[in-house]
């Protein structure tokens, strides 16, 4: 993702330097091929740099956050070293931007809606673009990017990242429950219920705190809580739409490396725990991701109706729900 905006910028005329790791930025120094919309294109970055200490006695206009939000906690406090006026947080999820201001005075916010994977030197990408907010802080920055993709700039951070979240969750969390990709396990109607299932909670916490969505770049997502009356023919069409990239969490899980799942599950449970609002499917997800753990399709489905009995009968007898451990 950082990559592919790099380069966007640096195509429409800025002085763009890409910070990353060695491994994945060194064997793309000489170019690589981007293929979208059923072209493709030569790039190559102008200036790469490997370590932090590299570009400190640099100053930018602009910082572009793209790695994982489980890095943050790494990175952040460093930033305090680097020369630059303005932080552009483009990572999966909500809870980013609120982290990172306590680092910097100065914290945009970005959706960024194509799905893009590099494989044996070619970047693929697909339909969408980027959305920034505030608008106040993002004009600049919005010229630029505009010259090269579709660009919607919101007023507020808010409507534009929990509606990306919407995306961030569709065909994901289960993917990686399931250790399938969304296609697989949507082909059947357990698999869609619970895609439904998921979509409902996140569309309810949204509702319960009053943001509303907005469409982004690509997407109409506030047609989203049409979505769990759509058919599981629906479903299908839609997961089939990722084409071969598998959702982030999934590839991630398969890859043993870390989950991004603080952002993307954790804080949603948290700002719904403060406001009573449940969210079961959401917290058994969260609970099998934290084990370690997956379900076949079949288990993950009798687990979350258990879960919803049990929640059923805590209800229905309050006194026994004080007893349950």
């Amino acid at each position: 993702m950082g990559l592919y905006l790099g380069v966007c910028l640096q195509e429409a005329g800025a002085e763009v330097h890409f910070l990353g790791r060695r491994n994945v930025l060194e064997p793309l120094k000489n170019g690589f091929l981007i293929e979208e919309g059923g072209k493709s294109k030569q790039a190559k970055p102008n200036q790469i740099y490997f370590d932090l200490e590299e570009v400190l006695d640099n100053s930018y206009d602009w910082a572009i956050i793209s790695f994982k939000s489980y890095h943050n906690q790494a990175i952040a406090p460093r930033l305090s070293q680097v020369h630059v006026q303005k932080i552009l947080i483009v990572q999966n999820g909500v809870g980013n931007e609120e982290f990172f201001m306590s680092y910097h005075p100065a914290v945009a916010s970005g959706a960024f809606t194509k799905a893009v994977h590099i494989k044996n030197g070619v970047l693929k990408a697909t339909h969408g673009g980027i959305g920034l907010a505030p608008e106040e802080m993002v004009k600049d920055l919005g010229d630029l990017f505009s010259l090269k993709i579709p660009v919607v700039i919101y007023p507020d951070c808010n409507s534009m990242k929990w509606s990306k979240l919407l995306l961030n969750i569709f065909g994901s969390p289960i993917a990686c429950v399931l250790d399938l990709p969304p296609q697989e396990y949507m082909c059947s109607k357990k698999g869609v219920f619970l895609e439904k299932a998921l979509v409902r909670e996140f569309l309810g916490l949204i509702r319960k705190m009053g943001i509303p969505l907005v469409n982004l770049p690509g997407y109409p997502i506030k047609v989203m809580p049409a979505l769990p009356y759509f058919p599981v023919s629906v479903f299908r069409l839609i997961s089939k739409a990722r084409g071969e990239k598998l959702p982030s969490l999934l590839t991630d899980y398969r890859l043993r490396r870390p989950l991004e799942i603080g952002a993307i599950i954790l804080n949603p449970l948290k700002k719904a725990e403060e406001l009573g609002y449940p969210m079961p499917l959401t917290s058994l997800i969260y609970q099998t991701i934290q084990k370690g753990q997956t379900f076949a399709l079949n288990s993950l489905y009798e687990q979350y109706r258990q879960s919803l009995r049990e929640a059923f009968l805590a209800q229905d007898n309050p006194q026994r729900s004080r007893r349950s451990p």
